[in-house]
C-alpha cells in the first residue's frame, strides 16, 4: 500500500506539472537524496534485521532505539552537507540539463535532503518491528507517509511550484518517523531513542559501508537515468525515470516479502544457516515470472490510464509503458538478485557482493553509452536486463559455492517457472486480442489480464510450498511492509 501511494504521489506530480522543464528539474533535484535513501532504506534493514531478530525483546528494543538516534543525528550531517554543495552535485548529476532546469532541480534538492534523517530514523524502526514480528511497521508508516503526501499535493499551496511540492514531502516523513515508532512499540518495550557509543564502532559502520556500496551498485539506474537521459533528449529524463520507478515497484511487489523473511530468518547468532532461503528464492522466481510476463504483454494501457492525464500527455505515457514492458526480462532477474542477496546478507556476507556487483555495474554503463545513440532511451532496459542476467550468475556460483550455502540453480523450481511463463502468457494474449476484438478498453483488459496473473501466480506459489513442505514467506499481495 505504502508503495502504491508513492507511485500515485510520482503520478500526481506528473499531472501537475507534465514532461519538461520543472518535472526534469524536479526529477533530477530529487535523484541524489532518493538514491540516498533508497541505498540505506535497504542496507539499514538488511543490516539490523539479522542482528535484533536473535536478541531477547528487551535487549532488542533498547539496541532499535540506540540504532535509530544514531542513524538520525549521523545523517542529519549528510543531509547538511548535500544541502551545501547542492549546485555541483546537479552539474555532476546532468549535466546536458537545462539551466532553468538546473536551478530548480539545486531547490528541490536542498529541500529534499531535509527529509532524510526522519525517513532513514523509521527505518531502523521498522528493521526493529519485522525483527520482533510487528512486520506491518514499514508497511503502515510507508502508507501513512504516502498518503499525508499525496493528500498535501492537493491543497494550492503544495502545488503551484516543484519546491512546494518538495516542502510537502518533508512534512509527511515527521509524521512518518511518529508512525514507524509506535507501530514497532509494543505495551512492554518501546524503543525509545537513546545514545549509545558502540565500543567497536567501526564494526557496524564497515558491514553497512559494505551493504551500502553494494545497494549503491545496484540501484545505480537511479542516477543513471536522468545523466543518459539528459543527454538524450528535452523530456527524455522523465520517460527514463517514470519507467524505472514503476519496474522498482513491480520489483517490489514481487520480491519484498521474501526478501524481508530470509533476513529474520536465522533462529541463532552462532549458525549462519537460513532455513528459509530455498523457498524465499523459490517464490521469488515464480512470483516475478509470472508478474513480468503480464507486464511485458499488458503494461502499456495501463501506463496510459495511470499517467495520461494533466500535462503528461498519452503519447508520453505510451513511451513509458512500452519502456516498462522492454524491462519485464530485468524484473525477473532483479527480483532474484534481492533474494540472493537477503540470504548472503543473513549469512554475514556484505563486502564480497560489492566485488560480485561491480561486472554487472560496467556492463550497464558500457552498453548504455554504446547503444544510446542508436536506439536512443531503449538502450536502458537492454543494459540492465544484460547486467543483472550477470550479477544473478555471479551471486548463485558463489552461493553455491559456500561451505553454509547451496545449489541455486537445483532450488529454482523451473518446470513449475516454465508452465506458469505459459499459462500467464496465454491468459494475457488471450485477454488482449479478445479485448481488441470486442473494442473493449485498452485498460480495462490490461487490467483483467494482470488480475489473472496475480491470481495464477499466488495459486502456484502456495502450491509449490504446499507440495514441498517448506515455510511459507509473504508473497505478493499480502502484508509484509514495504521499502522505501
Amino acid at each position: 500500500m505504502g508503495l502504491a501511494l508513492l507511485a500515485i504521489v510520482t503520478i500526481r506530480v506528473g499531472a501537475l506539472f507534465g514532461a519538461g522543464t520543472q518535472l526534469d528539474g524536479y526529477l533530477v533535484g530529487v535523484a541524489a537524496p532518493s538514491l540516498f535513501l533508497s541505498l540505506l532504506a535497504t542496507a539499514i534493514p538488511s543490516y539490523i534485521t539479522p542482528k535484533l531478530s536473535v536478541l531477547a525483546p528487551r535487549e532488542a528494543s533498547r539496541r532499535a532505539g540506540e540504532w535509530a538516534l544514531f542513524i538520525f543525528l549521523s545523517t542529519a550531517i549528510v543531509a547538511a552537507v548535500i544541502i551545501a554543495a547542492r549546485t555541483p552535485i546537479i552539474s555532476v548529476l546532468a549535466p546536458g540539463l537545462s539551466k532553468e532546469s538546473s536551478q530548480i532541480a539545486a531547490r528541490v534538492l536542498a529541500i529534499y535532503a531535509l527529509s532524510i534523517p526522519s525517513t532513514l530514523a523509521a527505518s531502523a524502526y521498522a528493521a526493529y518491528g519485522f525483527a520482533n514480528g510487528r512486520v506491518w511497521t514499514n508497511g503502515v508508516s510507508t502508507g501513512v507517509y504516502g498518503a499525508v503526501w499525496l493528500g498535501l499535493l492537493f491543497i494550492p499551496a503544495f502545488t503551484h511550484s516543484v519546491s512546494s511540492v518538495s516542502f510537502a514531502c518533508v512534512i509527511a516523513t515527521q509524521i512518518q518517523l511518529l508512525v514507524a515508532f509506535l507501530c514497532s512499540s509494543s505495551r512492554v518495550h518501546r524503543p525509545w531513542p537513546r545514545w549509545r557509543m558502540p565500543a567497536y564502532p567501526w564494526v557496524p559502520l564497515l558491514a553497512i559501508a559494505g551493504v551500502v556500496v553494494n545497494v549503491a551498485v545496484g540501484k545505480a539506474n537511479i542516477i543513471l537515468d536522468p545523466m543518459l537521459g539528459s543527454l538524450s533528449g528535452k523530456g527524455d529524463v522523465s520517460l527514463l525515470v517514470y519507467a524505472t520507478r514503476f519496474t522498482i515497484l513491480i520489483v517490489a511487489v514481487c520480491g519484498q516479502g521474501p526478501s524481508l523473511t530470509v533476513l529474520s530468518g536465522r533462529t541463532s547468532a552462532d549458525d549462519r544457516k537460513n532455513p528459509l532461503a530455498i523457498a524465499a528464492l523459490a517464490s521469488t522466481a515464480l512470483i516475478a515470472a509470472g508478474i513480468a510476463t503480464a507486464v511485458a504483454i499488458a503494461f502499456e494501457p495501463l501506463a496510459r490510464i495511470i499517467l495520461g492525464h494533466g500535462q503528461f500527455t498519452q503519447h508520453s505515457a505510451a513511451e513509458v509503458g512500452r519502456l516498462v514492458e522492454d524491462y519485464a526480462p530485468a524484473i525477473v532477474l532483479m527480483t532474484i538478485a534481492w533474494s540472493l542477496e537477503a540470504t548472503l546478507y543473513s549469512m554475514g556476507v556484505t563486502w564480497r557482493l560489492v566485488l560480485l556487483s561491480l561486472p554487472g555495474l560496467t556492463v550497464n554503463i558500457a552498453l548504455s553509452l554504446l547503444l544510446l545513440p542508436a536506439v536512443g532511451i531503449e538502450a536502458r532496459p537492454i543494459a540492465v536486463t544484460a547486467a543483472m542476467l550477470l550479477y544473478v550468475v555471479l551471486l548463485s556460483r558463489y552461493l553455491s559455492n559456500m561451505k553454509d550455502g547451496f545449489d541455486v540453480a537445483r532450488a529454482l523450481p523451473k518446470q513449475k517457472i516454465i508452465e506458469l511463463v505459459a499459462l500467464v502468457a496465454l491468459v494475457s494474449g488471450i485477454s488482449r486480442l479478445g479485448g481488441n476484438a470486442l473494442e473493449i478498453p485498452p485498460a480495462v483488459w490490461a487490467a483483467t489480464a494482470l488480475g489473472f496473473a496475480g491470481v495464477i501466480v499466488l495459486v502456484a506459489t502456495r502450491s509449490w510450498l504446499r507440495d514441498q513442505s517448506l515455510p511459507r514467506p509473504s508473497v505478493a499481495g499480502e502484508p509484509s511492509g514495504s521499502t522505501l
